[in-house]
């Protein structure tokens, strides 16, 4: 192949992703209306999939694209509670969507330091603390800054 039909085909490829609509498995999709709801942020650049991830990673965002890309681990999924799934797709949608890195400042909540964002590395479906302050949780996210009671 020459280098002419190399580059025809390179700009074929980039110009039939430009109006591609980004893909999400219908298994995300109530957690995706409740984010664009609660953070106030459309979610229509992110194909969100399930895709086997080796441990201990359970959800990855790859970004830097016209799209980018959440994969979600099927077998850790099913393990979790719903208060920890819809914690680990706000936590890749604030990667994703908001542009966010990991934040892993602790808070005070019922005089206990807890982990204070939905943004920290490793933390999910701590059921007492997301389940009480899921909403203080979300609040934080969209500014950015850490949970308060």
């Amino acid at each position: 192949m020459n280098a002419k039909t190399m580059l025809a085909m390179a700009v074929i490829l980039v110009l039939s992703a430009c109006g591609r609509k980004a893909q999400i498995d219908p298994a995300f999709n109530t957690y995706v209306r409740d984010f664009e709801t609660k953070i106030g942020v459309g979610v229509n650049n992110v194909d969100i999939k399930f895709g086997k991830l080796t441990a201990p990673r359970i959800g990855v965002c790859y970004y830097g694209g016209q799209i980018n890309q959440i994969q979600i681990d099927p077998d850790f999924w099913e393990t979790m509670n719903e208060d920890g799934r819809e914690q680990l797709m706000y936590h890749e949608l604030g990667h994703c969507v908001l542009g966010l890195g990991h934040n892993n400042e602790l808070s005070t909540l019922d005089n206990m330091n807890v982990e204070g964002s939905i943004m920290n590395s490793y933390w999910f479906g701590n059921a007492g603390y997301y389940a009480k302050y899921k909403e203080n949780y979300k609040k934080a996210l969209k500014h950015n800054t850490v949970v308060e009671e």
